[in-house]
């Protein structure tokens, strides 16, 4: 309920201030109600600038990118009907990560916050070492979150197929070249991998395994040239596995971008590529 106080001012007797206070449950519930408020608020903003980075960190950007170097000569790749140039999308926004680290310590440590206020109320000291334990996680997750938001600002490649269709057996010129300050990188290396993931079925829980079945160095260079910008030759052994997905079991490509830098979080991006399934062969009659 509520309770009323009335105090009178000695300078002015004939004034009385109302004070009203909430009551100690009620006051505990109030704040409760306003962090798993507030905790909501968070998650909602969160998804609603996931969708707006979705938008913006487009293909038109990197398209634009390349177009630009292609113009100033700045980035050697082949071009040609009909094997136009492929800009290879990175698999993972860094705004993205960044923001989903932030989002995900805040809600957790809110979390811990709202269940900590019910059972932190006696002596035992289990609740204690428990919430102490999961409080430890949300501060994990920022300290992440704070590493991601460094590499937001670190210079970002651009990467370029010669071809839009790969197949097992093909053979291909892969260009790169940074967006920002490449001078701060000290050495590049680039690799190309080929990862199973096979998913198994544990009673009502799923265990899923990775293991890559193809990697191959593209290039490794502390050398300036080579990493401002470059091509290679990558070719495609003909007896590998082409992309493939299923229930439970699945065949990935990708090529990671590795950029050591000093005294700051280095440069770890990866990029996607998809390998078509082999074309059946012409038989005559």
């Amino acid at each position: 309920g509520m309770k009323s106080q009335c105090s009178v001012d000695p300078a002015n007797p004939s004034e009385a201030v109302l004070v009203k206070e909430l009551n100690p449950p009620a006051a505990w519930m109030v704040r409760n109600y306003a962090i798993t408020a507030g905790i909501g608020a968070i998650m909602l903003l969160g998804q609603l600038v996931s969708l707006l980075m979705r938008c913006v960190n487009g293909v038109t950007v990197s398209e634009k990118n390349l177009m630009r170097a292609m113009t100033n000569s700045t980035c050697p790749v082949e071009s040609g009907d009909p094997d136009q140039p492929l800009i290879i999308q990175a698999a993972e926004s860094r705004v993205a990560v960044a923001l989903g680290l932030w989002i995900g310590g805040i809600c957790w440590l809110g979390i811990v916050t709202l269940i900590g206020s019910f059972v932190l109320r006696g002596k035992d000291w289990i609740p204690y070492l428990f919430i102490g334990g999961f409080t430890l996680i949300g501060v994990a997750f920022l300290v992440a979150a704070i590493y991601s938001t460094l590499q937001v600002f670190n210079p970002r490649p651009i990467l370029a197929c010669s071809q839009r269709d790969i197949y097992p057996g093909s053979e291909f010129e892969l260009s790169w070249m940074f967006r920002g300050n490449v001078k701060k990188i000290q050495q590049l290396e680039i690799v190309i991998e080929g990862t199973e993931k096979v998913s198994y079925r544990q009673g009502t829980s799923t265990r899923t395994e990775e293991k890559p079945f193809f990697h191959r160095q593209i290039v490794n260079s502390p050398a300036f040239e080579t990493i401002s910008q470059g091509f290679e030759i990558v070719t495609i052994p003909i007896d590998t596995m082409h992309t493939f997905k299923s229930t439970n079991n699945a065949f990935t490509w990708q090529i990671r971008v590795h950029g050591k830098i000093p005294f700051w979080p280095n440069i770890r991006d990866r990029f996607e590529i998809v390998l078509l399934a082999p074309l059946p062969l012409e038989t005559s009659s």
